[in-house]
């Protein structure tokens, strides 16, 4: 069989199988560069819950006078490192006593000011204190102060990631509790 005929060179009839895998393995090429593209973007990984730390959290006592006073208690929450940038408006701290229900705190939108109040339960208040306002994150030394904790209880304390609905691996030491 020759390709030669005339002085021209004709092109075999059974070569146009080549160019289908050529553009077959150029398509799956493209598609997977974008797949990597896409998940080696970091602002693409908003259902990856982060992981973060406490770097202290301080116990403080709430002095009342008069008829019915009574011993309540702040809690002062210091944030760490996180594995990502999370804004504040992503969590929702959970502080949960032994007895008792738990106590949830949110925002009900992205914080309007440095000190924010948070959305939480009847008798107790919840201010979260960012020290880096402008970048809109949880960063390291931003705090919440918690106040009207009861004396004599011990707490779990969780970040709830709202994107995931999943709870923030946290590394912290110890559970703290209000003194009796």
């Amino acid at each position: 069989m020759s390709n030669v005929n005339d002085g021209k060179v004709k092109p075999r009839k059974d070569a146009s199988w080549t160019l289908w895998l050529l553009a077959i393995m150029v398509i799956i090429v493209v598609a997977f560069a974008a797949f990597l593209y896409v998940y080696s973007t970091d602002d693409m990984h908003y259902d990856i819950t982060p992981a973060g730390q406490f770097t202290r959290i301080d116990i403080t006592q709430k002095w009342t006078t008069g008829v019915g006073a009574n011993n309540l208690w702040n809690m002062t929450i210091v944030f760490g490192t996180w594995s990502r940038s999370l804004a504040p408006m992503d969590i929702k701290m959970i502080i949960s006593p032994q007895t008792g229900a738990e106590l949830n705190f949110s925002f009900d939108g992205k914080p309007s000011s440095p000190v924010t109040k948070m959305v939480g339960p009847a008798g107790f208040t919840a201010t979260y204190h960012d020290l880096n306002y402008n970048s809109n994150q949880v960063n390291n030394g931003d705090y919440i102060n918690i106040t009207g904790l009861p004396s004599g209880t011990s707490f779990h304390i969780y970040v709830l990631y709202l994107p995931t609905g999943d709870r923030c691996s946290m590394v912290t030491e110890g559970i703290p509790t209000t003194p009796p």
